[in-house]
């Protein structure tokens, strides 16, 4: 099934997708079509890519946390070793 969109275009971006389609033997909708359909791809990647660094941030952050209770662990040992 497909839909019915309309896009307003500043003329001479409407000018360069005719003469695109032209030299390419597509329609106007088929080149919005595909710039469309790349541009929500492209997103998708993006928001997953996002969510593996936020993943990957998320787990330098525990390991730097447990670092750093063990090493102050550690220290407050020290300090009362001293005592």
């Amino acid at each position: 099934m497909e839909a019915t969109l309309t896009v307003k275009l500043p003329d001479a971006l409407r000018r360069q997708a005719r003469s695109v389609a032209a030299q390419r033997g597509q329609t106007i909708s088929e080149i919005v079509r595909k710039a469309l359909q790349q541009y929500v791809e492209d997103a998708q990647v993006e928001r997953k890519t996002l969510a593996a660094m936020y993943a990957e941030f998320a787990e330098e952050d525990r390991q730097l946390a447990q670092i750093g209770l063990a090493h102050y662990a550690h220290v407050l040992a020290q300090e009362e070793a001293q005592a």
